[in-house]
C-alpha cells in the first residue's frame, strides 16, 4: 500500500479518513480502540469483491505488517451526493435510476446481503453513468434464513431516499404561530389506498398532487420548489400587508379614507393633497392605502 501522506484526501468521518489515487479510493480507519466494536477483518471479508451496479463494495482489505486491519480499497465514484442534484434531475431519469437500484437490492438480497447504515451522504449520483450508487457499504453483512430480507433492504433504501425528497419540499409553507407549516403532509402522500407507496410511486403522487394544485406540469423537483417558494413569498407578502393595515397611524387611516372617498375623484385639489401625502410614505404602506 502507498503511504497515506502521498494520497489526496477527499473526506473524513467519525471512524475513517478517505483518500484517492486515480480511480482507487482508500478508506483508512482511525487508530481508535473503539473501532473494534464496529470493524473487523472478518466482517469486511464477507462483502469484499461483491459485484453490483448500485453498491460500491470493498475491493481489497488493507493490513499492516502484523496483519492488523488498516482499512480497505474501493472504486471511485465520480459525481455528487444525490441530495445535491436530485432537484435538477428530470423525473423520468430519476425514476429510471431508482428502478435500477431496486433491482440490484433484490439481487443482493438473494445473495443474503443485508444493507445497513444507509445515510443520505452515502447515496451518490454517478456523473459518468448517470446512475445512483451507494458507497460506504462496510456495515453491510451477510445474513441467512431471513425470508423478509428483500423487503427490509428496500425499506432502508426507500427511507433514506424519501428523507432526501422530503428535505427538498418541507422548506416551503406558511408561518403559523411562529412555526413553518409545510404546504403538504408528505407522510400522508406516502400512503395511498392504505398501502405504503414505493419511492417512484411516492414521486408520482407528489407530482400529481402539486400539478393539480398549480394547474401546470412539472419536470423536476426544482420546478416544484420554485412554485412553492413563489406561493410562500406571496403569502408572506399578504401577511405583511395585513400587519401594516392593522397598525396604520391615525394620519395613514385618514389618508386611506380620503383615497377611498368619492371626493378624491371629484375634487382635483383633494387628489393633489392626497398624492403629496402618499408619496412620502414607505412603499408597503402606500400599497396598503391604495388597495381596496
Amino acid at each position: 500500500m502507498e503511504e497515506v501522506e502521498d494520497l489526496e484526501k477527499i473526506g473524513e468521518g467519525r471512524f475513517a479518513s478517505v483518500y484517492k489515487n486515480g480511480s482507487v479510493v482508500y478508506k483508512i480507519l482511525k487508530q481508535n480502540s473503539n473501532l473494534k466494536k464496529f470493524y473487523s477483518k472478518e466482517m469486511i471479508q464477507q462483502i469484499v469483491g461483491i459485484k453490483s451496479d448500485s453498491c460500491v463494495f470493498p475491493n481489497e482489505i488493507l493490513e499492516d505488517n502484523n496483519g492488523n486491519l488498516l482499512g480497505y480499497t474501493m472504486d471511485l465514484v465520480i459525481g455528487r451526493r444525490v441530495k445535491g442534484v436530485i432537484a435538477m434531475l428530470p423525473f423520468k431519469q430519476l425514476q429510471t435510476a431508482i428502478e435500477i437500484v431496486e433491482k440490484d437490492i433484490y439481487e443482493l438480497s438473494k445473495q443474503n446481503i443485508m444493507l445497513d447504515d444507509i445515510r443520505d451522504n452515502d447515496i451518490m449520483w454517478n456523473k459518468k453513468t448517470e446512475e445512483i450508487q451507494i458507497v460506504d457499504t462496510d456495515f453491510f453483512k451477510r445474513v441467512y434464513d431471513n425470508p423478509n430480507l428483500s423487503s427490509i433492504n428496500y425499506k432502508k433504501f426507500a427511507k433514506t431516499m424519501s428523507s432526501i425528497i422530503d428535505s427538498e419540499l418541507c422548506k416551503y409553507g406558511r408561518m403559523e404561530d411562529g412555526r413553518l407549516e409545510p404546504f403538504y403532509d408528505l407522510e400522508n402522500l406516502k400512503i395511498k389506498d392504505d398501502k405504503e407507496l414505493s419511492i417512484n410511486e411516492y414521486i408520482l403522487n407528489i407530482k400529481s398532487v402539486v400539478e393539480n394544485d398549480f394547474d401546470k406540469q412539472f419536470d423536476n423537483f426544482n420546478e416544484i420548489e420554485m412554485a412553492l417558494k413563489k406561493k410562500q413569498e406571496e403569502i408572506e407578502r399578504q401577511q405583511h400587508l395585513e400587519e401594516i393595515s392593522n397598525n396604520l397611524t391615525v394620519r395613514e387611516k385618514l389618508i386611506r379614507f380620503l383615497i377611498q372617498s368619492k371626493y378624491a375623484k371629484k375634487l382635483p385639489f383633494v387628489g393633489r393633497i392626497i398624492y403629496k401625502q402618499v408619496i412620502m410614505l414607505p412603499p408597503y404602506v402606500r400599497e396598503v392605502l391604495n388597495s381596496k
